[in-house]
């Protein structure tokens, strides 16, 4: 089967939840006691479905390998920096011939800005943002920067780094044609003005 979209949900590896294995959970997906998978995790049960002893990073090229076609690629937000610096280190434009459009952190997403020519959507996950990251990125972005078309990144409400250099992280994609600013709160304060950082100016 030869897809065009692909999205993994979950993934979780050793240097984050030791034990040796790597382990591949849909939230979506019920478990064997009954109890959905955000639940366990929450819990701390991981189970023992799809349970992985390679290297991550590697499964993640040999899955992109074997579909060629593929034009969309979503990640999940919750890899190690152990398998996001082999990916960086690692990963070449065979493995995304046809990329365009990619969700995941910005660490992750810099290992395919260098390698994906044919990217024109990014969709960057919530971190934390400091100046180290945005001169990596700047520096990752250099070949693409012009092809990007759809940008979307996630904000902290109270990420006061992020929201006043936030015009500087636009800049990186001068080529935006559509924008979108997502902002995630852990308050439900009615009292909290989330974009007051970059908004007030």
């Amino acid at each position: 089967m030869k897809l065009v979209r692909l999205e993994l949900p979950l993934i979780y590896d050793s240097d984050i939840f030791p034990g040796g294995c790597l382990e591949l959970l849909s939230p979506d997906s019920d478990s064997e006691d009954g109890r959905d998978g955000d639940e366990n995790i929450q819990n701390g049960d991981l189970g023992d479905q799809n349970i992985w002893n390679d290297d991550l990073c590697d499964q993640i090229r040999k899955m992109l390998q074997a579909q060629p076609l593929l034009e969309e690629f979503k990640l999940a937000d919750l890899i190690s920096g152990t398998t996001i610096t082999s990916l960086q280190a690692t990963l070449q434009a065979l493995d995304v011939p046809n990329l365009k459009s990619l969700r995941a952190d910005p660490y992750v997403a810099m290992a395919f800005l260098r390698v994906a020519p044919r990217l024109e959507g990014l969709n960057l996950m919530i971190t934390d943002w400091k100046d180290a990251l945005l001169s990596e990125m700047e520096t990752n972005s250099a070949a693409i920067k012009l092809s990007i078309r759809r940008f979307t990144i996630r904000v902290w409400y109270s990420d006061e780094w992020l929201w006043n250099n936030l015009a500087t992280v636009f800049s990186l994609f001068p080529n935006t044609e559509e924008l979108s600013v997502s902002i995630n709160s852990l308050t439900s304060s009615k009292t909290v003005k989330p974009a007051k950082y970059f908004f007030r100016k």
